[in-house]
């Protein structure tokens, strides 16, 4: 199959007539065929991409959760308690993989990576 591009050129022309400028919008349209499609790239990596979430849950109750999400960059966290009330946390990154969420108390519940 092949395909087209349409080019389009507007030029604007002027000129001076005694005390006032006469202007002149001319349209130019230009069918050009375009070669065919190259073959697809190599595929990227399974998971951690842009869609990827991950939820932890946190059983046993504690101050500090330790999260390994895995996703290879530095996800949005949602923290809710065990009855899924939100939480708002100490969310420290450690790298694009693990994120550490200190609360004041040792608690349960979930936190959702995204």
């Amino acid at each position: 199959m092949t395909d087209f591009l349409i080019v389009q050129e507007v030029e604007i022309l002027a000129e001076e007539a005694q005390d006032s400028v006469l202007v002149e919008q001319v349209q130019e349209t230009e069918i050009v065929e375009l070669g065919q499609q190259g073959p697809p790239g190599p595929q990227g990596p399974p998971g951690g991409g842009a869609g990827a979430t991950y939820t932890h849950i946190q059983n046993a109750p504690a101050a500090v959760w330790t999260v390994a999400h895995n996703l290879g960059r530095y996800p949005s966290i949602t923290v809710v308690d065990n009855l899924g009330g939100q939480l708002y946390p100490d969310v420290r990154y450690v790298d694009a993989d693990i994120v550490q969420i200190t609360h004041s108390v040792p608690l349960t519940g979930r936190a959702y990576c995204n």
